[in-house]
């Protein structure tokens, strides 16, 4: 029950994730308390569907009969634009392989696999789309680079 309002927000065409109304940040997974403040004041938002690769493997291995005829897959942590600090696991489609990068902009695809039955994917947002934006890697994660000229040295 606790998904039940993202399966019905992504079946009626929008992605929908829980945010708080007390500090205002969201949160995956659901859960009827709040884990930045606490609160049970706890409801859902619809976000724009924006994000970047965080993380991502390609399955070669049929680990379901089902899944054969689709290997390779392509799976990701995606983090999202407007939900700071929510990572979805999905899938990536309509990409090739070379081209999954980390900081990688995707945007959220809603495919009904049937009636009732919609799944949260996500595609690279198109090149006219995509920020100019250099990446560096940082231990704890991947930011945007900062301008030139205004990195401290540590020549003292």
């Amino acid at each position: 029950p606790e998904y039940r309002p993202f399966w019905e927000a992504v079946n009626s065409g929008v992605l929908r994730l829980p945010c708080c109304g007390a500090c205002r940040r969201f949160h995956w997974y659901p859960q009827p308390r709040c884990p930045h403040c606490f609160s049970y004041d706890v409801g859902w938002k619809q976000v724009s569907g924006l994000g970047r690769v965080f993380s991502w493997t390609v399955v070669r291995f049929p680990f379901h009969p089902g899944y054969r005829e689709e290997l390779p897959i392509t799976v990701a942590v995606i983090e999202i634009d407007d939900a700071s600090g929510v990572r979805l696991v999905s899938r990536l489609v309509d990409f090739k392989e070379d081209e999954v990068s980390i900081g990688m902009p995707v945007q959220v695809l809603l495919e009904r696999l049937q009636e009732g039955v919609v799944l949260p994917l996500f595609k690279p947002v198109p090149a006219s789309r995509k920020p100019r934006e250099r990446l560096y890697m940082s231990r704890s994660s991947f930011m945007p680079s900062p301008p030139r000229g205004t990195r401290k040295s540590s020549k003292a």
